[in-house]
């Protein structure tokens, strides 16, 4: 309780309350687009990735090798607070590729119609080094400039984009994260340290 008093007499006497930050995530609920060669069912791949984190790779898809191409998914929309700031949006998973040779993937949203992917990266061998990867946007890809809530809200679609699926890449799970501010409620901050 003590500390709790103290916290209220800092704010008291500085007009300030610590911020926080708080974090969203969403899983996939239906498939949006796809194209490449995929394992699992047309309509339905959703199904086997919406399960984050699966670090066992108890139900995988797997991209390759014939054609590479993307997969992505829609989700519940955020409720990102209108008065947020400082918001990042990762996608996450785990993925691991099936050879040696190289491959390359990475995390892929879709904002106001158009598509953007991250930096690829080419996963590691064998199901044993399945990774958790995460790939982050701190700026609206679109604008180039700093998520807006409404921007972040309106999110369309996440998923994977890929250049080499041969040796083909297996992914486990995915999930759609946000990270933002809010703006400084006390009451809320009191709350929050009670509970």
């Amino acid at each position: 309780m003590r500390f709790l008093f103290f916290i209220l007499i800092f704010a008291l006497i500085f007009g300030v309350a610590p911020i926080y930050a708080d974090t969203q995530t969403r899983n996939p609920i239906t498939d949006e687009a796809v194209s490449g060669t995929w394992t699992g069912s047309v309509g339905t791949r959703f199904t086997v990735v919406d399960d984050y984190p699966d670090t066992a790779g108890t139900d995988e898809l797997v991209h390759g090798t014939t054609t590479a191409g993307n997969l992505t998914f829609t989700a519940v929309p955020f409720v990102v607070p209108l008065d947020a700031t400082s918001i990042s949006v990762s996608v996450k998973y785990y993925d691991y590729k099936n050879g040696s040779q190289s491959a390359s993937i990475a995390g892929r949203l879709k904002v106001s119609g158009s598509y953007f992917a991250s930096a690829a990266h080419n996963p590691t061998n064998g199901a044993a080094n399945r990774t958790q990867r995460t790939n982050t946007w701190a700026t609206n890809p679109n604008t180039a400039a700093a998520w807006t809530p409404l921007e972040v809200n309106a999110i369309q679609a996440f998923g994977w984009v890929a250049t080499d699926v041969n040796p083909s890449i297996a992914l486990s799970s995915v999930q759609l994260e946000v990270t933002y501010t809010p703006a400084s409620n006390f009451q809320e901050f009191l709350l929050r340290r009670i509970n």
